[in-house]
């Protein structure tokens, strides 16, 4: 059995984006889903939401809420929590974690 190798083909390019290329791309997918309504809301927070990675995609100047993006089990999940007392935080699932 031979193998042979197409002539010309590089090498896929191995991408990874800085911290303020994260905060924009998941910024921009997160706003995208609920803005278009395929953003699901859960009910409650993911089961041990804390192990997992997350980014905060905070709007510089918001001083209504916090928002913070877990990539769990390769979905991006939004947490938004109002800055008041006793506020409750939303969960939304925002589709498939992006493939750099």
């Amino acid at each position: 059995m031979s193998v042979s190798s197409v002539s010309g083909s590089k090498p896929a390019q191995i991408f990874m984006p800085t911290k303020d290329q994260l905060i924009k791309t998941y910024r921009s997918i997160c706003d995208g889903a609920v803005k278009n309504g395929t953003a699901k809301a859960l009910k409650h927070a993911p089961k041990n939401f804390a192990k997992y990675p997350s980014v905060d995609i905070t709007p510089k100047g918001n001083c209504g809420s916090d928002q913070k993006v877990y990539v769990i089990k390769g979905h991006l999940m939004l947490a938004t929590t109002p800055v008041v007392p006793n506020a409750k935080t939303t969960w939304m699932d925002c589709g498939p974690q992006p493939m750099f």
